[in-house]
């Protein structure tokens, strides 16, 4: 599914059908896309609801009579009886922009089946296998629309023959993507089993169960698109028609006398029918399969009487053909009659999807209630507010329970129009909370629970009640039509809640409903925008204005940064402008504000090198990390170059006089800080080794004191795979989990055993990638027994590891010591690393003496240990915040503290009786550069950046998924722009039947905007670019990058005629949005500055 593949035409066409539009209107009206915006641009940017009534034709078994006794059953040809049933469809017309997936999502929350269209001229693409894994996902069943047949008789002039086989391939291709789903679905599960039967051996390998063949035919027959099922149907929404075999085989029977059932079987594939007998073979050379011989041949007939090849698009005689065409088949073959019936058909009813999908919707809804409750009057109650919603049950006697999606917005003065009301509105804008009714029957005056967010997290009671005062009956864009009572499966919107719903919300008559999970979102707010007033005095009225546009859409994020600018993090370019129109017209109606360039989400990462041959495990992977060995390799590189001290120094002397003179000349237009001070260490020593030792420059490593000069620590900076990076990423609930859980404990609260369940399963997976990426064994030992924290904020991809830690006290050992406790778990249980013996016992002693020099540090300071690491903990949360390549957040940076400690000047190393020991801890505990808790988080903050910035520092940004189709004469022009735009092609098909080719490209976000002109101007419109969010990369390109080799300098020479470095540019974009030093001369040369005559 995609914008521009006519959802909404198609729904002009049922909406026509129940006289709510004017038939001729029908597939250009646009009902549904009630925003100017949307009719201006032809894309949905808000999905809508409307109820529609549809009478469908249902068979009746044998010597089984219609269920109204007052109908006489009908029958059409040799085909079984039928009785009318009339049904209550429910129609949301959803987005098809990648922008808008979020309200996407939020429909697909509320639906029992949904409508997949395809474009059969451009085919599948990337959004369609987004939209099927949300309708996954989210266990809603599907079926397929082939849109747009018109086009390919018109345009692309095939006939009945090339059709089918076009057809049949996007079909083909629709259910891989399925088989694709059900197979990762499968492999999950069983991972999960394996895991809760024996988490170390699925940890330790891949080794899964083969699938059951059984168990995914099944669900490939159940979710697979069959068009002979009739789960497919066929249509053009521009002229308002579509069928499915379902309905064709009746026609066809009914002609030829034939039993509709057993005829729509042959309907599609290899089937052929001569002389009254069907044969699997083609009985003769031009013999036609069956969809081609009845279907397609008589539509494409029709087609090319009204049609010819000469034929100009938009004039009158054109239009006249359309008017025909139009006419002729909307009564051969109505829309509602191919789509509806279909849905009724295929798509369960509510009773039988809800009790499918409540274990993805509330998975407490289908839990034993006695596991949570232990009075009998409150599990009796939880027991009935499961069946009435498993059941759908729309009795009044029964809890209603509803959900909200979103809040959407109603213009005041119809909100006032319809309601009648007295007292006009205050805002220009109500809210109207989208919600479905899953049980019971909602009365209008009645007093319900609105159930937060946050109920039921550690216990927590977030619960309000609300009366409904009004309560409305949803018919597509704003349009409201009061009701009194909303029974189950029912769509509907309720006013008054604007002032305790912020954007989901459960809503029920019981109050112990539990409460439904929120709707998972697959676009995340990448592009960023700073609003600012021209008066002052109208940021108040701007602030509220954008808490409303924050409530009414559930993608968009409005937040206040450090420096108090007003953010808002919307979705894309379109989904940015659409919310702009929101404020000027409706939430901040009057206000003048402007807003900055797109502020692009950027992260910060470091990849990793070997510092030698000597220290190379995996190439680009691990290094080893242990800091006698490197002062070993130390010091054979100086023994090998036999260097004298007197040299270096020498050496030193000159590249420091040179830098000081620089740094003297920068600090005069701007203030340096550590990404100029990195640029200047790049220019002056990177190629100079004499300089290099004379400072004790170590790579990825940093040591410094501390404020009062009586501390000095020194932190190493590793880099984690990037796969694990990526999983830490998304297991961030977990990490926050497992953190909270030890807090819990040592708060003396006695944790859940299924709480540690899951954090012990966490740190098991954690160490098994490790040792799957290859991670070295002292690294792992490391990990487990000295891993301190991840952040920021405790459940970030970045890792502390403190080597003066306890082994008791580390995160990893807090985990296995309640795992051992509450889950009864051995010893031998417990995943570890084997260490050789001796290393392990030097690693020991090397640790105690590291233990030994922090307890002097702290005793001379008069300090616990435990406000020391809380100061290590906080000073690596400010650091892995806001990087010190452009203030961004880290990715994927473990930092270690290996050595803290006190620095004794002469006067002090001469103080050896007790009294001078304790005057000594006086005088620093009257220290003026303020508490040494403070000066440790400082110090932390700064070397775990500086340690950075020593190893291999590397732009991360978030990628573009785009999939576009290019033309023979546009191809070498789309490759101009996606190189321009530094895109990377990653896969390349021709699209079959045509010499068209499509491109999957990756392009970063912060080029997604002048990609989308570019390619639009340079394919004059015939590229069509869809854009879905791929995940994050790291930039390969060095940002400190100096060409220093001789070869270097030939390919890439030296000074103002070096290429343009792109991670740079990003660097300095981004630092100089947020007023950050950059590596720019304002004035270059002041004395050769002259004034340029005017040529006469």
């Amino acid at each position: 599914m995609n914008y521009f593949l006519g959802k909404t035409s198609l729904s002009d066409s049922l909406i026509s059908s129940n006289q709510i539009i004017n038939q001729k209107l029908a597939g250009t009206l646009r009902y549904l896309d009630s925003r100017e915006d949307e009719q201006q641009r032809m894309i949905t940017m808000k999905a809508s609801s409307i109820s529609l009534l549809y009478s469908h034709q249902v068979p009746l078994k044998p010597g089984q009579l219609p269920s109204n006794p007052n109908q006489e059953p009908q029958k059409q040809g040799n085909g079984p009886q039928y009785e009318e049933k009339q049904y209550l469809v429910n129609l949301m017309d959803s987005p098809g922009h990648v922008d808008f997936s979020s309200e996407v999502s939020s429909a697909l929350r509320l639906s029992d089946g949904a409508i997949v269209l395809v474009d059969v001229l451009e085919g599948v693409s990337a959004q369609t296998y987004t939209v099927l894994r949300q309708a996954f996902d989210e266990k809603v069943k599907t079926c397929l629309v082939l849109n747009k047949i018109d086009r390919l008789v018109i345009e692309k002039e095939m006939n009945a023959q090339e059709i089918y086989t076009h057809l049949n391939q996007i079909v083909e291709q629709v259910n891989s993507i399925i088989a694709e789903l059900i197979s990762k679905d499968y492999l999950t599960a069983a991972q999960k089993e394996n895991e809760g039967e024996n988490e170390i051996d699925a940890i330790a390998s891949d080794d899964f169960d083969v699938p059951d063949d059984e168990i995914l035919e099944q669900q490939e027959n159940e979710l697979f698109f069959c068009p002979e099922k009739g789960n497919v149907a066929f249509s053009s929404a521009l002229d308002c028609w579509a069928f499915n075999l379902t309905g064709f085989s009746r026609k066809i029977a009914q002609k030829f006398g034939m039993n509709p059932r057993k005829l729509q079987q042959f309907l599609w594939g290899e089937y052929y029918y001569s002389g009254k007998k069907i044969y699997k073979l083609p009985p003769s050379s031009s013999s036609r399969q069956m969809f081609v011989q009845f279907v397609m041949e008589p539509l494409v007939k029709e087609y090319n009487k009204l049609f010819t090849s000469d034929m100009i698009v938009n004039t009158a005689e054109y239009k006249d053909s359309r008017s025909k065409i139009k006419t002729l088949f909307s009564k051969w073959m109505p829309m509602e009659k191919g789509i509806l019936s279909m849905v009724v058909q295929h798509i369960p009813s509510p009773n039988i999807a809800q009790r499918q999908r409540m274990p993805i919707i509330c998975p407490q809804m289908v839990a034993d209630p006695s596991q949570k409750y232990e009075d009998q009057d409150e599990i009796e109650e939880a027991r009935r507010v499961q069946d009435a919603v498993l059941n759908c049950n729309n009795s009044p006697d029964v809890p209603a329970v509803l959900y909200v999606t979103k809040m959407q917005p109603v213009s005041s003065r119809l909100f006032d129009i319809v309601t009648r009301a007295q007292e006009k509105s205050e805002s220009t804008v109500r809210f109207v909370a989208f919600t479905r009714v899953f049980s019971g029957c909602l009365q209008k005056g009645q007093t319900v629970n609105v159930i937060g967010p946050k109920h039921g997290i550690n216990d927590q009671v977030d619960i309000k009640q609300a009366k409904v005062d009004h309560m409305f009956l949803l018919m597509g864009g704003q349009n409201l039509q009061i009701i009194d009572e909303a029974p189950a499966g029912c769509i509907v919107g309720l006013a008054d809640l604007e002032d305790i719903v912020l954007k989901t919300a459960t809503i029920s008559t019981s109050t112990l409903c539990p409460n439904f999970q929120k709707s998972k979102t697959i676009s995340l707010g990448l592009v960023k925008v700073a609003f600012e007033t021209e008066n002052l005095s109208d940021m108040e009225a701007l602030k509220k204005g954008l808490i409303k546009l924050d409530r009414s859409d559930p993608s968009v994020q409005f937040f206040v940064n450090n420096q108090g600018e007003y953010i808002l993090s919307t979705c894309g370019e379109i989904h940015l402008e659409r919310c702009i129109k929101d404020l000027q017209d409706d939430f901040a109606k009057g206000v003048k504000f402007s807003i900055s360039e797109p502020i692009i989400t950027f992260k910060e990462a470091i990849v990793s090198q070997a510092l030698t041959e000597k220290r190379k495990k995996i190439k680009g992977q691990w290094e080893e990390i242990d800091s006698e060995s490197e002062e070993e390799v130390k010091e054979e590189e100086k023994k090998e170059e036999e260097k004298t001290l007197s040299d270096i120094m020498a050496e030193y002397e000159k590249v420091n006089q040179q830098v000081q003179k620089e740094r003297e000349f920068l600090k005069k237009e701007m203030k340096t800080d550590m990404y100029i001070e990195k640029i200047l260490f790049n220019k002056y020593y990177k190629n100079n080794q004499k300089a290099l030792d004379a400072i004790g420059y170590q790579k990825q490593c940093a040591t410094d004191k501390t404020a009062n000069q009586k501390c000095q620590i020194k932190v190493r900076a590793v880099a984690f795979n990037y796969e694990i990076t990526k999983w830490l990423e998304k297991e961030h609930k977990q990490i926050q989990h497992a953190y909270n859980l030890i807090q819990l404990t040592q708060e003396g609260v006695e944790p859940k055993v299924q709480d540690i369940e899951l954090a012990y399963q966490f740190i098991q997976q954690f160490l098994g990638m490790l040792k799957e990426k290859g991670a070295n064994q002292r690294l792992m030992r490391l990990i487990e027994e000295k891993a301190l924290c991840f952040g920021p904020k405790r459940k970030g991809p970045n890792l502390l590891i403190n080597r003066f830690l306890h082994k008791d006290d580390s995160f990893v050992q807090r985990i296995y010591s309640l795992a051992k406790k509450y889950l009864n778990l051995q010893e031998g249980d417990i995943y570890q690393e084997s260490v050789d013996g001796v290393k392990q016992l030097r690693l020991d002693k090397n640790d105690n003496q590291r233990i030994d020099r922090l307890e002097q540090v702290l005793s001379a300071h008069d300090i616990r240990e435990r406000d020391a690491i809380n100061a290590f903990i906080t000073g690596f949360d400010i650091a892995t915040q806001a990087g010190p390549l452009f203030e961004e957040p880290m990715l994927g940076v473990m930092f270690i503290i290996e050595n803290v400690n006190l620095v004794k000047d002469e006067s002090q190393a001469s103080q050896d009786n007790g009294d001078d020991k304790e005057e000594q801890k006086v005088t620093i505990r009257q220290d003026t550069y303020g508490p040494f808790t403070g000066q440790l988080i400082a110090a932390v903050k700064d070397l775990c950046k500086k340690s950075f910035l020593n190893a291999e520092p590397r732009v991360v940004e978030g990628m573009y998924l785009c999939s576009l189709m290019a033309t023979p004469e546009t191809y070498g022009k789309v490759y101009g722009v996606i190189n321009k735009c530094r895109g990377r092609v990653i896969k390349e098909d021709i699209q079959e039947g045509t010499n068209n080719f499509l491109i999957d490209t990756l392009i970063p976000v912060g080029e997604s905007f002048v990609f989308l002109e570019e390619i639009r101007k340079k394919s004059c419109g015939i590229a069509y670019p869809q854009l879905v969010f791929y995940g994050f990369e790291i930039n390969e390109n060095d940002p400190f990058y100096i060409p220093l080799t001789e070869e270097d300098l030939e390919d890439h020479g030296e000074g103002d005629i070096l290429p343009p470095n792109p991670a740079k540019i990003i660097i300095e974009k981004v630092r100089q949005r947020k007023g950050l030093p950059i590596d720019k001369k304002i004035v270059v040369s002041a004395e050769q500055q002259r004034t340029l005559g005017k040529n006469k």
